[in-house]
């Protein structure tokens, strides 16, 4: 019987998804185009947008498992942290502008983190727009950074969304869990494993007053 190294299956499932995503370009194409000859509303219309929602989301999850198969090292540097934080806001302030939210950042000591810098600014991109979409139209997300125990750098992303339920909770951290219609599941996994490439961790809790939760990456700092 043929045993597969981690790499055989890092392979397979990245040329999956490449097999995956080009018939979904074509159908998706193809669904836009049915739309644009059809007249507007109708029936067929509420159908094709539906299968348009599904071929999304099956294209955001294909991605986000590129993602993680692609996340097998990092390339440690002594950034700024308030650089990597700026881009990574900056990333998100279309989608913070459509959502009516207010990004707070009063920012925190001029640390330095060490970690891969790219991967940092994912990280605490998806975490930002995570909090984006779960907090009240009108509300406000915080981003901050602190000096911790240890030489560990905090960075802080807390939001409004009421807190999160205990029983989603307990499977917060888990593949493939999400608690929105439109999540993959994998975003939060994610950030978990950039973390722990470059020897960090990632943390999270409901607030004590219950409007919200909070995300805390902890990295090196230098």
């Amino acid at each position: 019987m043929t045993e597969f190294t981690e790499y055989d299956l890092r392979e397979m499932v990245l040329r999956l998804a490449h097999q995956i995503r080009n018939p979904l370009a074509t159908i998706k194409s193809g669904i836009q185009l049915v739309q644009h000859l059809l007249p507007p509303g109708g029936e067929v219309e509420e159908y094709l947008q539906a299968a348009l929602v599904e071929v999304e989301r099956i294209n955001r999850t294909v991605s986000d498992m590129q993602r993680v198969i692609r996340l097998d090292s990092a390339t440690a540097q002594a950034t700024p942290i308030a650089e990597i934080v700026d881009e990574a806001l900056s990333r998100c302030a279309a989608a913070a502008a459509a959502a009516q939210i207010t990004v707070e950042c009063p920012g925190g000591p001029s640390s330095r983190v060490l970690a891969d810098p790219s991967q940092m600014i994912e990280a605490i991109t998806e975490l930002v727009r995570n909090a984006i979409e779960f907090s009240r139209a009108g509300s406000r997300v915080g981003v901050r950074w602190q000096s911790g125990a240890g030489h560990q750098l905090r960075i802080d992303i807390s939001d409004c969304c009421g807190g999160i339920p205990t029983p989603a909770a307990q499977r917060m951290l888990r593949p493939f869990f999400s608690t929105s219609t439109r999540g993959t599941g994998l975003g939060v996994n994610i950030v978990q494993r950039i973390c722990e490439l470059g020897g960090g961790r990632l943390e999270w809790e409901n607030l004590a007053d219950g409007s919200g939760c909070r995300f805390s990456i902890f990295m090196p700092e230098v």
